[in-house]
């Protein structure tokens, strides 16, 4: 499934869906629903992932893999709607039958587990968001390699689980191999590079050290397109440790 697909092209989605219950509409259904979380058209996303869910539920299994990545985009979306406690409880059942059906070396359990562990991040409980990256990121070093991009995303998670609790220097040479492997294998325009750029700027203005944040986050919004919804985010910052500097804001 992509994200980069036309609305356009599922317009018949829900009005087939009345008369004819086919796993490929659902499918369908579900490509539609992750377009409209990107474009932030969340009640929308969220109806049709119900629906595909309730479809799955019907005429085939509810645990089918389809059927949880839908639970698993439903969760996405709880999560920004603040429906925390929701968002929690279909992740832990799509991380428990991962585990049984899967296997607990599974990409795919890999997975939620990171997407668990954002969760508990964005609740606050960074122990249990850290424990889950922990093990997230010792099972993809073992099946996917020190290099792969998804890897390199847990080490990001992980560092700002470390961050968030106050532990610059273990974070520290996690964000710097992970913004380094994803410049390599990303690109430095990457969203994912991005972030965990971001979160490397965030590290050492924990550790008082201004001048070298300040010319990371020239890099961050050079490499930021304007268009973006976090341009203003980065510029913020960059204007922010311009005053910790005693120089000018960002124009």
């Amino acid at each position: 499934m992509t994200a980069s697909l036309s609305p356009g092209r599922f317009l018949w989605t829900q009005e087939l869906f009345q008369t004819r219950f086919d796993v490929h509409t659902f499918i369908d259904m579900i490509n539609l629903a992750v377009v409209y979380e990107g474009l932030d058209r969340i009640d929308e996303a969220e109806s049709l992932l119900l629906e595909a869910l309730e479809g799955y539920r019907r005429v085939q299994d509810e645990n089918h893999p389809n059927a949880l990545t839908a639970r698993q985009t439903l969760a996405s979306l709880y999560q920004k709607k603040d429906r925390h406690e929701e968002a929690e409880s279909l992740l832990l059942d799509v991380l428990e039958i991962n585990r049984k059906t899967m296997g607990n070396d599974h990409p795919k359990t890999f997975s939620t587990m990171t997407v668990l562990g954002n969760l508990y991040m964005a609740m606050k409980r960074y122990g249990d968001a850290e424990a889950l990256y922990v093990e997230a990121l010792e099972g993809q070093r073992r099946i996917l390699g020190e290099t792969h991009h998804l890897t390199s995303a847990t080490l990001g998670h992980l560092a700002h689980a470390y961050l968030s609790q106050g532990h610059p220097e273990k974070a520290e040479p996690l964000i710097i191999q992970s913004y380094e492997t994803m410049s390599r294998s990303l690109g430095k325009s990457h969203p994912s590079t991005l972030v965990t750029l971001h979160n490397l700027i965030l590290m050492h203005m924990k550790l008082d050290r201004y001048e070298k944040a300040d010319a990371l986050a020239e890099e961050l919004l050079n490499n930021t397109p304007k268009d973006s919804r976090y341009y203003g985010e980065y510029k913020e910052l960059k204007s922010l440790i311009s005053e910790k500097l005693g120089g000018n804001e960002c124009p």
